[in-house]
């Protein structure tokens, strides 16, 4: 399901679903991070002001879900506040390593938000790996292990890495044990997430690869599962819809983990006004020229399967959007 925003006789699908990192400030150094989250990056979050007229933006706009992720969301001191604050209309989705989650805690967030979105990137050594961590795997498993005791939706994310293909039978059926819901397999970029991280990349035939294993493991399991690779003769029948990423300083991306560089615009400009953004003329005149480009973007790929994230990097490479 998408959310169409008409822009004069042009029209937007920006999806039903956006995620809104509310914090930079994070429990991890995560070596794929592009937006700069650490321990001590505790400037320039939104305001709850800011927040407030964000999230009413995107229900007017009638998105009907909302991922709060970070940074790690849990670090902001007000964070309670900004949850009780949303409007009812939205699903709230929480992504989180758990950070000082205790099962009373817990329990009482649940009658909050729809569910929680964890990470867990392949086992313990190369998950601590990625987030230059000694205990991430274990806290994050750990929180997970609390949602499960209290029957919370639970939702996972993976990193796969070049040589980690036999990491991911081992998420499947961890996901399986702990009743999750979804597993959504994403990989390095070359653009955004680990852009300095070219010996962790997939190739395109590695990239197929890892479309062929998901398609197979799915047979077998009940849980969803989902990468962000799209079949590359689908890009002339049904560009992909732009799944909106709202940086702390109030940038918007088209999709989650491409660089900041390709911002469609800063809330800064418009109020914090999501729908006063996609309706301005500037950005009817940018999505006729960058998606007209998509079909013609997509024939320089040399695999089955087409990165969405990349695909849409490469379509918004010309202009450079936002400084």
């Amino acid at each position: 399901m998408s959310v169409c925003v008409q822009l004069g006789d042009t029209d937007i699908s920006i999806g039903n679903h956006i995620l809104v990192e509310v914090t930079k400030l994070c429990n991890n150094r995560c070596r794929h991070c592009f937006t700069g989250a650490s321990p001590t990056a505790d400037k320039g979050q939104p305001t709850l002001l800011q927040l407030d007229n964000l999230f009413r933006s995107i229900q007017r706009l009638g998105v009907g879900a909302v991922t709060l992720s970070g940074g790690e969301p849990l670090l902001r001191k007000d964070i309670d506040r900004l949850v009780e604050a949303l409007p009812e209309e939205l699903q709230i989705w929480l992504f989180t390593s758990g950070v000082g989650m205790d099962l009373s805690r817990l329990e009482k967030w649940m009658e909050t938000v729809s569910g929680f979105a964890v990470s867990i990137d392949g086992g313990e050594r190369q998950h601590n790996y990625l987030r230059r961590s000694r205990r991430s795997f274990q806290e994050n498993l750990g929180f997970m292990k609390q949602c499960a005791v209290l029957g919370a939706r639970c939702q996972l994310q993976s990193m796969v890495l070049r040589g980690g293909f036999d990491q991911i039978q081992m998420i499947v059926e961890l996901g399986e044990t702990l009743g999750v819901e979804r597993i959504l397999f994403s990989h390095i970029s070359p653009d955004g997430r680990g852009a300095d991280m070219e010996t962790e990349q997939l190739n395109a035939a590695e990239l197929d690869g890892l479309h062929q294993h998901i398609t197979t493991l799915q047979k077998q399991t009940e849980v969803t599962l989902r990468t962000n690779l799209m079949p590359r003769e689908l890009v002339d029948k049904r560009f992909p819809p732009v799944t909106l990423h709202i940086l702390p300083d109030g940038k918007v991306l088209p999709w989650y983990g491409v660089p900041k560089s390709y911002a469609l615009g800063s809330l800064g400009d418009y109020g914090w006004d999501l729908e006063a953004l996609l309706r301005s003329s500037r950005m009817g005149l940018l999505i006729k020229h960058c998606f007209s480009r998509a079909k013609g973007v997509a024939q320089h790929y040399s695999g089955e399967f087409v990165p969405v994230d990349d695909l849409l990097v490469n379509t918004f490479r010309e202009p450079v959007l936002c400084k």
